[in-house]
């Protein structure tokens, strides 16, 4: 564990240097993300002016829903999230090789970077979560608080374990590329409430693939809408697709071919 928080200093360092070093490139960049981040709210604002919105949400339950799914989509991508790409083209230009000789952990050593580009979708994230708090009169209590960044942190461990799936995939199939676009479009699932999906969807989505994690639950936490055995349930089914995802990972670099072989 101590190599690899000196390994994740050092190559955060760096990341971090490079960003910096054209630091209006930067800036513009950030502000960019920034202003993508908020089209979810503004789509969210038109929807709910000109209908009833989404049955069962008023527009600050969605916009706390939203800025849930954003921070922790935020988080993964600053974190985890670089580690499918950068993987995948290692995997394409042929230098893969060279992270299995070193010294470490394959997996550890492609989470041992991480992307500043996350950083506005936690800032617009936890601001959106705390201008819905103040909108929708929230009054405190922490045990729905506690609840929910419990499931906050679940939020972001499925959405790691959904990287390292694919990122896993990568070394099974030759267009791996196609993958970063199935990932995206499986975890914006997570951007609405999966009841409007009635109870199949439900079901899906919470013990088979587990996307309502990403903002459905810990939201609802929040507002006081689940029981202690369910918050159990969802830590048991978090802790279940890592443990898949690991388990994945570990079966599909035994068939990666180096670019020798």
């Amino acid at each position: 564990m101590a190599k690899f928080w000196k390994v994740w200093k050092s190559a955060s360092k760096l990341e971090l240097s490079d960003e910096l070093a054209y630091r209006f490139n930067f800036i513009l960049k950030t502000l960019g993300y920034m202003l993508f981040s908020i089209m979810g709210p503004i789509a969210g604002l038109l929807i709910y002016n000109s209908s009833a919105g989404i049955p069962g949400w008023s527009f600050e339950e969605f916009l706390l829903l939203l800025g849930t799914f954003t921070a922790a989509t935020g988080v993964n991508y600053t974190f985890f999230a670089p580690m499918t790409w950068r993987t995948i083209e290692k995997i394409q230009w042929g230098v893969y090789d060279t992270d299995l000789i070193r010294p470490m952990s394959p997996l550890a050593l492609a989470i041992s970077r991480f992307s500043p580009d996350g950083l506005p979708d936690v800032a617009v994230g936890f601001i959106l979560i705390n201008f819905a708090l103040v909108k929708m009169g929230w009054i405190f209590n922490m045990a729905n608080l506690a609840s929910y960044l419990f499931l906050l942190g679940l939020a972001v461990l499925f959405l790691f374990s959904l990287d390292i799936a694919v990122t896993a995939l990568a070394f099974l199939v030759v267009k791996s590329r196609v993958l970063l676009n199935i990932l995206d479009e499986i975890v914006s699932i997570g951007k609405t409430p999966i009841s409007i999906f009635g109870p199949m969807g439900l079901l899906l989505f919470t013990f088979i693939f587990p996307v309502g994690l990403a903002a459905f639950y810990p939201a609802s936490a929040l507002l006081g809408q689940l029981p202690t055995f369910k918050i159990v349930e969802l830590a048991i089914v978090a802790l279940a697709f890592f443990t898949f995802s690991v388990l994945l990972w570990n079966a599909a670099i035994k068939k990666y071919t180096s670019a020798g072989g």
